[in-house]
């Protein structure tokens, strides 16, 4: 009888610990960023339908902490939280953070009023120019490194774009989508003014990160690695790609 009852809970141990191998709940650090985070969107955006997704495929818990980016990346750098969800990438933010493979690609594009006429060839067509920009966003790199452009700093895109139309700024920088997306859902007229530059500043890929102060941030980016490629190649990844292409307003 001894013998069965410690066969019993020897099962139950083994049950309870495959079905859940990651019992610890991972705080994930999000910003705003429509239509890849919203919390009104199916899925919290796409950006976190994915991450999500895979994380649940990984058996991990988790619980999401919404704030504005300098929050959101200083959290993630020192570990106040597990994972930042939407992060490009930056050989010195790499310093202080673990990145993901990447789960997404950003088509980064500048915005003008339609009277201008400004043309966007090269980065040298910028030259003295005035471009809105998000703080501390990390745009590609020679974008970045050009230093002969006045870029001028805004806590996110629609302020940017608000400026843009009031004629402070030249240019407005911003991923593709999430232009278009504030076009639509924020400014249906006022966008009649502007403009998106056909010609793309860089595409720069979209990762989850990890703060390297949290002594299991390379398991959880393994984890998340594995996850992400089991959801691509089964079909999952496609299927919810697809399924927020026709939610889009």
């Amino acid at each position: 009888m001894r013998h069965a009852w410690t066969q019993l809970i020897l099962w139950i141990s083994l049950t309870l610990a495959a079905a859940s191998p990651h019992a610890e709940n991972l705080r994930i650090v999000a910003e705003y960023w429509p239509p890849y985070v919203d919390k009104a969107a199916k899925g919290h955006g796409l950006a976190i339908d994915l991450v999500t997704t895979a994380l649940t495929r990984a058996r991990y818990d988790y619980s999401i902490d919404y704030q504005p980016w300098p929050r959101a990346l200083e959290g993630g750098k020192i570990g106040v939280y597990d994972l930042i969800a939407n992060i490009w990438y930056s050989s010195d933010r790499a310093k202080d953070l673990d990145y993901s493979e990447p789960y997404l690609v950003n088509d980064i594009r500048l915005v003008k009023r339609k009277n201008s006429d400004i043309k966007f060839r090269k980065m040298s067509d910028l030259s003295g120019l005035m471009v809105g920009v998000v703080k501390d966003y990390a745009y590609p790199k020679e974008f970045a490194a050009a230093s002969n452009i006045i870029k001028i700093d805004n806590a996110d895109l629609l302020p940017a774009l608000g400026g843009l139309i009031k004629g402070d700024y030249d240019l407005v920088i911003g991923d593709l989508n999430a232009l278009n997306y504030l076009f639509l859902k924020f400014l249906p007229n006022e966008s009649t003014q502007l403009e998106i530059l056909p010609k793309s500043v860089g595409l720069s890929k979209l990762y989850v990160a990890a703060s390297k102060s949290n002594p299991k941030h390379a398991r959880i980016i393994k984890d998340f690695n594995e996850a992400l490629r089991s959801i691509q190649k089964d079909g999952t990844y496609q299927s919810i790609i697809e399924t927020h292409q026709a939610d889009a307003p």
